[in-house]
């Protein structure tokens, strides 16, 4: 790639002349082949309209030669990395191009390195410059197209990282409590992971849960703005600890679907009345599943755990729940009691 392993080698943080060498010496060459077809080269802003037309987007992606150069987005990150806030509007143009080339590429691979790259980017360059050029606009679109990349071995991989990425846009460009976050982290929950990944990707269990690993931190950013998903969200989280005729249960969606279950709770406590039987039936079979079942202590451990978990959490939130944890017992004291035996007690 050109690059004397010498400077690549050095100790302690690069300066900011090295860095502008390395980008427009190194880095820049080898993309300008394929120029992004929604940036300016000579600034790194947007550009009103396609450059090149309506199948400029097409053309990007013809020869792309800077696939020929293996490492070269890991050369771009490791300067990302160590560029100071103060120098990014002098490196903005050198940096944004390939940097928008990655994250809008059809392959997984530099799909994901463009995530990683553009998260780098997100700790240090100023948010003025990211919304006074329009970037900030053209992230969150890639961003959520990325949240369409469905029914493919690196879904899972993409959802991990997109969906923690766009939370991350989302917070740096907006102002807290303004209606353009509320607005955007709804497109993100409603539109993406709702209305793109569940919807079209239900029965992809490895993307469900990918999403639903990711779930807790869009969540946490709406805070009580998610109790108008709850529709979706309750009956989501809870479906994977049902029991299914003919189908292992999958360990691993239903821990993550508790923890995410339980973020939902916390955030929504208010509206929790509401869902409470939804709750503690998905759980209450669970429970009786583990209990009936041949797993072994190892493989039912964490989800004991998130089970109980979810338990005294939904009671702290909602002490009317102890008339079904009583129930719960009535039923079958020997199998519930290390589940809500306490906390029947503990609320007399």
């Amino acid at each position: 790639m050109g690059i004397p392993p010498e400077i690549l080698g050095l100790e302690g943080e690069p300066s900011l002349y090295l860095l502008e060498e390395i980008l427009m010496k190194h880095v820049k060459p080898i993309f300008q082949a394929n120029p992004h077809p929604m940036l300016s080269v000579e600034s790194g802003r947007k550009l009103p309209r396609t450059a090149g037309g309506y199948a400029a987007a097409q053309d990007a992606f013809e020869g792309q030669a800077w696939k020929e150069h293996p490492g070269i987005g890991n050369v771009l990150l490791w300067c990302v990395q160590r560029i100071d806030t103060d120098a990014y509007e002098r490196l903005w143009y050198l940096v944004v191009p390939p940097v928008m080339t990655l994250l809008d590429d059809f392959e997984a691979k530099y799909k994901l390195l463009g995530i990683r790259v553009v998260n780098a980017m997100l700790e240090s360059a100023p948010l003025s410059l990211l919304n006074r050029t329009g970037v900030s606009e053209l992230i969150l679109a890639s961003l959520h197209r990325a949240l369409t990349f469905l029914h493919s071995p690196h879904t899972p991989a993409i959802l991990r990282a997109a969906i923690p990425a766009l939370t991350n846009v989302i917070e740096r460009t907006t102002q807290p409590g303004s209606e353009q976050r509320f607005s955007q982290l709804c497109a993100l929950l409603g539109d993406g992971v709702i209305g793109s990944v569940w919807m079209y990707s239900s029965e992809d269990v490895d993307a469900v849960e990918a999403s639903v690993e990711a779930l807790p931190i869009v969540v946490r950013a709406l805070g009580i703005g998610a109790t108008r998903y709850l529709k979706a969200l309750v009956p989501q989280l809870t479906h994977p600890l049902h029991p299914a005729p003919y189908r292992k249960s999958n360990i691993t969606l239903q821990v993550s679907s508790l923890r995410a279950l339980d973020v939902v709770m916390q955030e929504c406590a208010p509206r929790m009345e509401n869902w409470k039987g939804t709750i503690v039936e998905g759980v209450a079979k669970c429970w009786v599943t583990l209990w009936d079942g041949q797993k072994t202590e190892s493989e039912s451990e964490d989800l004991k755990r998130e089970l109980r978990a979810v338990c005294v959490k939904l009671c702290e939130i909602v002490p009317s729940v102890c008339n079904e944890y009583s129930t719960l017992l009535k039923l079958d004291a020997r199998v519930f009691e290390t589940l809500v035996g306490d906390l029947i007690s503990s609320s007399h």
